[in-house]
């Protein structure tokens, strides 16, 4: 069994079940495969000749190159089909299962949302920072992750395939906005950034010099 990572959508996930169908589907005798799905998107996109997803494009490449006949029928959900209920059983199944194989990718289009609504979490507008400009690389190095939410010290776990880190006091995730709003430890380090209640307001405008000298404060400053 396979499941999506969290980030994946969920017609990126529909379609990622489908080329895993058709991966299978080569390896039979059978010359004639008709595939079911419940997902129309995923099938429509099948049809566009220019798809931006990359799942879609691999699979009209395997289409393409397989030397078989497919078919693909679109069946309601949710309508009482048994195959079809058997089917969103095992995909519930998939995604709770210790033994189900992360697919440990996702498209750029998903990518994408997942960086826009980080983004906005950050900064609501689209408007250039009006700040002046850092007096050192390493400022501006601080002041940029922060506001991204991305230090090595909160996810260098993902290079090291490590657990996650947890913060020794509170025990709790170790993330930048444990440490820039939540953690009691810094309590009175906070004041420097104003003492921000969201994670829109610790890194705005009139904080960014205010960023760097935070985190020097707390002595983490060459952990970004």
């Amino acid at each position: 069994m396979f499941k999506p990572s969290h980030e994946t959508s969920i017609f990126s996930a529909e379609s990622q079940a489908i080329q895993n169908v058709i991966s299978h589907a080569m390896t039979l005798v059978s010359e004639e495969i008709l595939i079911n799905s419940d997902s129309l998107s995923a099938l429509l996109a099948l049809k566009n000749p220019y798809p931006k997803n990359e799942i879609t494009q691999s699979i009209q490449e395997k289409l393409s190159n397989s030397g078989k006949n497919f078919e693909f029928l679109w069946v309601p959900s949710h309508t009482g089909i048994s195959g079809n209920e058997l089917a969103d059983k095992a995909a519930d199944e998939a995604i709770t299962s210790s033994s189900s194989v992360l697919i440990n990718k996702i498209t750029y289009q998903d990518a994408l949302i997942k960086i826009n609504k980080l983004t906005k979490k950050i900064k609501t507008s689209i408007d250039p920072w009006k700040t002046l400009p850092p007096s050192s690389r390493h400022e501006e190095v601080v002041t940029t992750r922060t506001r991204i939410g991305h230090f090595h010290l909160t996810h260098l776990h993902l290079i090291t395939k490590e657990d996650s880190p947890t913060c020794e006091l509170c025990d709790k995730a170790l993330t930048i906005k444990h440490v820039t709003l939540e953690c009691s430890k810094f309590i009175r380090s906070r004041q420097i950034l104003g003492n921000p209640q969201t994670m829109q307001q610790a890194p705005e405008e009139e904080n960014t010099k205010n960023i760097y000298f935070f985190f020097k404060n707390i002595g983490l400053e060459k952990l970004i």
